[in-house]
């Protein structure tokens, strides 16, 4: 997702709670998550009424429709217009609201204008003329009042979700103008390493201005005439009042600004912060202190200080006055054992205030998978492939998943998001790697990029090191075959789910010479293990189902995730619609297709379908996919085209005008995704049983048959099957958003649980 957190950026510039709140949140989400933040600032001015509303109108025209998700806490910046704006309140303009004099302007009289205005946009075009005009309005003032409330109510009736910092301000009155719930997050400190060393001085730190009180805290601390010093971090207004106070005490020292890493330790080594701002939202001088385990003192009106500071267990709460103040900076001076205790209380209170669980809250958290894959599954373009994509694309929206592929040593490292939660990373096999995988081929005569990494994967160590990262941070690893057992098993302490393509020993064994014996036994022992280990295991076939039992033995939990097909992607055309657009592209003879990859058992189909061609010069046969490679040198009938690798949209378009599709597998495991493909598009389809194993396609649907009984059924393939039919068949039964469904639910079952 991409997120922007809208702020604004007050003039004169300074930094307080709000600023290390939207930071934080700025730095987890880009650090710690798979979704991008901008963290976008406004300067404002509100030194003046119309200043003020010059800020709000910036707000409310700025656009950030390229974003998914709008966050928003402050006056003015809430105003930004976002159908997905969540709203977390620190506070309104509280000059205006908690903070109001109502004494000073309870007869001053709102001008007529503003019970006439309904709308956001109306109240700015009056405003704007008033400015023009010249009318001055007081801030602050009553009439000041209700145009900020009507403009901070309208827009909060676009927000879409409420939060507040605290309980305080979730309940303070006429924050917030909706009747939803306001659910309490509590932000945590951006600042690292916090702990605690020492107990050597009272601590305080805060802007330096009057609603802090640090002025009462020198005068309560002088009085109570301890001999801890008391140390005062911040700058502000209030700085020479402040110091003047101190009458050059030599137990008092004003620090002024201080680093975070200093900071830290002041912190370390206090005996207790003292925290006394009036009526405060939040404080996070509160979490800090506790999160080094020193107790705070604080006062009954200092706000969401007290839902942490607990008279006498995490600290003390007195009244704000000198004298009850001095008591309690005496208490903890003369008591270092109670401030400990208290101390360790706090920290157990606020540990878990962590980024982690504040960020939670917007953004939801789904359970983490990692799918390992040895070939690059984007754009898809082959039945494994397809698989991959559009079945983890579909899991994406209950689970966050990451792909990690193998891909070509020419290519470099990429993480590319693929749809919102479903990522790519694409590692590139090392030169050795590549060079061993070659050799391995030139020796079996097949591409062997799986095989290969039974015995190379180390060749590679940063495939090995991205899946251990991966597998971290995940509740389980997803393997689409048995090829990288061998890296999990050595490596991986994380549940492994086995989501098999094929009986692999099978499929390579068919492959195989007599040669590879040794490479052939070692994959059946590390697919046993890879079938009998796994905590959850899938077949995309009934068959497959069975040989793996009468290879391996049983086990319990096998379940049965099928193949599918993208109904987005193969729009059906109806054979009216197929001859209009063949007329137009000037074709005059029927068309038929097969689609594969450069594998074995596809190189044996198109072989058949050679022999057939040679008796059909009245069909044009195209053969889409990787297969032209196999097929360069040899001798072809001219009614036969190779096309090479091609997109999904250049695979509608053939599908779009083919009369016929031809699936002549006489070896195989799984299930062929080309036959969905096929009945989506309307394409009437005659198959093998090996082809259209696993499929329970009814009768009459397609034509099924042995290859040497082909030759009855191709001219006239229209009057054996029913391509509306199929296509309702493939509709109810074979789509991935069904077939995910099915996953999801066993997938949770199994690892949520």
């Amino acid at each position: 997702m991409k997120i922007a957190i809208v702020a604004p950026s007050p003039i004169p510039y300074s930094s307080g709670g709000a600023e290390k709140l939207w930071q934080g949140m700025f730095n987890y989400i880009n650090r710690y998550t798979n979704h991008q933040c901008e963290l976008i600032k406004i300067p404002i001015k509100e030194d003046n009424f119309y200043n003020l509303i010059d800020a709000y109108y910036k707000f409310y025209r700025l656009d950030l429709s390229h974003f998914y998700m709008v966050i928003s806490g402050k006056y003015p910046a809430w105003m930004v217009k976002h159908p997905n704006h969540y709203l977390y309140m620190l506070h309104p303009l509280r000059g205006l609201y908690d903070l109001y004099d109502f004494k000073r302007f309870k007869d001053e009289k709102a001008p007529d204008f503003l019970k006439e205005i309904t709308s956001i946009d109306e109240m700015f075009k009056k405003l704007f003329e008033l400015k023009k005009q010249d009318i001055k309005i007081d801030f602050p003032s009553k009439v000041a009042k209700e145009i900020i409330h009507f403009l901070d109510l309208n827009a909060q009736k676009n927000i879409k979700k409420f939060f507040a910092i605290s309980k305080t301000v979730a309940l303070r009155e006429n924050y917030f103008f909706t009747n939803q719930k306001i659910e309490v997050v509590y932000p945590p400190t951006d600042i690292e390493n916090l702990h605690s060393n020492s107990y050597d001085y009272f601590f305080t730190v805060s802007r330096l201005d009057k609603p802090k009180r640090v002025d009462l805290i020198v005068k309560a601390y002088i009085k109570a005439r301890v001999n801890i010093p008391l140390n005062i971090a911040g700058t502000g207004l209030e700085f020479k009042n402040i110091k003047s106070l101190t009458k050059d005490n030599p137990n008092i020292k004003l620090l002024g600004y201080i680093s975070d890493k200093d900071l830290v330790d002041f912190y370390a080594n206090a005996l207790s912060t003292i925290f006394i701002p009036y009526k405060e939202d939040y404080g996070l001088v509160t979490i800090e202190s506790m999160l080094s385990k020193k107790p705070v003192i604080t006062t009954n009106n200092s706000g969401g200080v007290l839902e942490f500071v607990k008279d006498g267990k995490t600290g003390l709460v007195v009244n704000a006055n000198i004298d009850e103040l001095s008591k309690a900076i005496k208490t903890l001076a003369d008591n270092k054992p109670l401030a400990k205790e208290m101390g360790i209380n706090g920290f157990n209170l606020v540990k878990n205030i962590t980024w982690q669980n504040c960020i939670s809250h917007f953004i939801e958290t789904l359970p983490k998978l990692t799918v390992v894959a040895t070939y690059p599954i984007y754009p898809p373009r082959g039945g494994g492939q397809n698989r991959i994509y559009y079945l983890y694309r579909e899991l994406a929206k209950e689970f966050e998943i990451t792909v990690i592929s193998l891909v070509h040593s020419s290519l470099t490292y990429a993480k590319k998001e693929l749809a919102p939660n479903f990522f790519e990373i694409e590692i590139p096999k090392s030169k050795l790697h590549e060079e061993k995988e070659q050799i391995l081929t030139k020796e079996l005569g097949f591409a062997t990029t799986d095989l290969a990494m039974l015995k190379y994967y180390e060749l590679t160590p940063q495939f090995k090191e991205a899946i251990i990262t991966n597998a971290l941070e995940s509740e389980a690893v997803i393997l689409t075959n048995p090829y990288v057992y061998p890296l999990i098993k050595k490596y991986s302490k994380k549940p492994f789910i086995y989501e098999s393509q094929n009986v692999e020993y099978l499929l390579k064994k068919e492959m195989m010479s007599v040669l590879s014996n040794e490479i052939l036994k070692y994959l059946f022992k590390i697919e046993k293990e890879c079938y009998l280990n796994s905590s959850l295991f899938t077949v995309c076939s009934k068959d497959d189902a069975k040989n793996f039992k009468k290879l391996y033995g049983k086990r319990d939990n096998i379940y049965f995730i099928s193949n599918g097909v993208d109904l987005s992607s193969t729009p059906y055309f109806s054979k009216k619609r197929k001859n209009r657009l063949k007329a137009f592209l000037g074709f005059n003879k029927k068309i038929a297709i097969f689609m594969g990859s450069a594998h074995k058992p596809n190189i044996q189909a198109v072989e058949e379908i050679i022999k057939i061609a040679k008796d059909k010069p009245n069909i044009e046969f195209i053969i889409l996919g990787g297969l032209k490679v196999a097929f360069e040198n040899k001798k072809l009938p001219k009614n036969i085209t190779f096309t090479g690798v091609v997109d999904n949209r250049t695979k509608e378009r053939y599908l779009r005008v083919a009369d016929i599709a031809l699936n002549p597998m006489l070896t195989g495991s799984g299930t062929n995704l080309k036959m969905m493909d096929y009945l989506a598009s309307g394409v009437a389809t005659i198959s093998t049983p090996i082809g259209a194993r696993g499929l329970d396609i009814s009768k009459g649907l397609i034509v099924v048959e042995d290859i040497a009984n082909w030759n009855k059924f191709i001219n006239n393939i229209e009057y054996y099957t029913n391509t509306i039919e199929a296509k309702r068949f493939v509709v109810n039964n074979y789509s991935w958003k069904k077939i995910a469904k099915d996953f999801v639910y066993i997938l949770k079952k199994t690892i949520c649980n």
